[in-house]
């Protein structure tokens, strides 16, 4: 049972530094949690002929390589076994502590994604498939709110995992998750009926875009952007981490102003540094938009004293959000109904 307790809510109307960014590859063959650096280590494990091979290529194609990618894997036959195989198996690794953010199946099968984005919502991880059918035929009765689609009908490419690629390593708040220049993806030629029922129902495709191969949107399942989610979830495990830190180098933080202070700072550094990140919005003056606020110790009810649980401080912050399309307006007046600008 954990001592911290940092809750996001989202008012609009544990994974560590290093597991953040951190794709897990769920492979249908019996395989122990193994981190690996480079195609060259994952090759000891899996021939280059493989699927999870396959994969990891082209996570480790895109510009910006991931420093570690994981590989675990059940024993799994799609449509011969049960697909809650998959989802204990999971919670296996999570009970095991084993560090992770993404994961990505080599399963291609709906029941098999579906049984596992359901899995990924409950734990507080992403989960990015690949798909062949379309919303309209599709069997999934509810995809998890944090699972994000690559429609693709090429069945030899992976865009879940370029995108992974591409977006893992970088920081949260740094970029959306729409217009990525991919490589190794081929842009799917698709009519405006069914780019538009893509878009509808949520999903994610590689295109052509004014001579540019590029994602076309960064949803996931749920009503949120992947950005939106990863930089709430980076806010919630990072606070967590910093205030772990806190109380593990200190002999005691006093339940007094002066130890409030101390606790209200922590999440003050914290939520500059998401605004230097771009999580945060900033007013016309440049300054980050959020609050952390917190009773004096005289206001405190003394069951809370009693037990050295601080509940009384609570912060929010203005997303910063991005700018990914455009509705502007031009007119051609004439000579004498114009001011140009100096």
């Amino acid at each position: 049972m954990s001592d911290i307790s940092i809750n996001i809510i989202r008012e609009t109307g544990g994974v560590t530094r290093a597991g953040f960014g951190t794709v897990l590859i769920l492979a249908n063959t019996a395989q122990a949690y193994s981190i690996y650096e480079d195609l060259a280590s994952l090759s000891d494990d899996f021939a280059t002929d493989t699927t999870v091979y396959k994969m990891a290529q082209t996570l480790m194609s895109q510009d910006i390589q991931p420093e570690q990618f994981a590989v675990a894997g059940v024993t799994y036959e799609a449509g011969v076994d049960d697909v809650t195989d998959l989802s204990a198996f999971l919670d296996t690794l999570v009970q095991d502590s084993k560090d992770f953010y993404f994961v990505a199946l080599e399963a291609s099968d709906e029941a098999s994604q579906e049984e596992v984005s359901s899995w990924a919502g409950a734990y507080a991880k992403n989960c990015f498939v690949r798909t062949d059918v379309l919303p309209s035929v599709s069997t999934v009765s509810t995809w998890g709110s944090n699972t994000a689609i690559y429609y693709t009908t090429q069945t030899e490419e992976y865009p879940e995992m370029a995108m992974l690629g591409f977006g893992g390593p970088r920081l949260p708040g740094s970029l959306t998750w729409k217009n990525a220049e991919l490589a190794t993806i081929t842009p799917e030629a698709l009519s405006g009926t069914i780019l538009l029922e893509l878009s509808t129902a949520r999903y994610n495709v590689v295109i052509n875009s004014y001579g540019r191969i590029v994602t076309s949107n960064g949803l996931l399942q749920g009503s949120l952007y992947i950005d939106q989610l990863r930089s709430e979830d980076y806010i919630d495990i990072r606070l967590e981490e910093d205030i772990a830190a806190l109380f593990i180098n200190m002999d005691k933080i006093p339940y007094d102003d002066s130890g409030i202070a101390q606790v209200a700072s922590v999440f003050e550094n914290r939520l500059n540094q998401a605004f230097r990140q771009g999580i945060i919005a900033e007013n016309a003056g440049g300054q980050a938009l959020f609050t952390v606020t917190a009773l004096p110790a005289a206001d405190i009810p003394q069951s809370d004293f009693e037990d050295r649980v601080l509940r009384t401080l609570s912060f929010k912050y203005v997303e910063a959000g991005a700018i990914e399309g455009l509705a502007a307006t031009g007119r051609i007046v004439t000579r004498d109904n114009i001011e140009l600008a100096l």
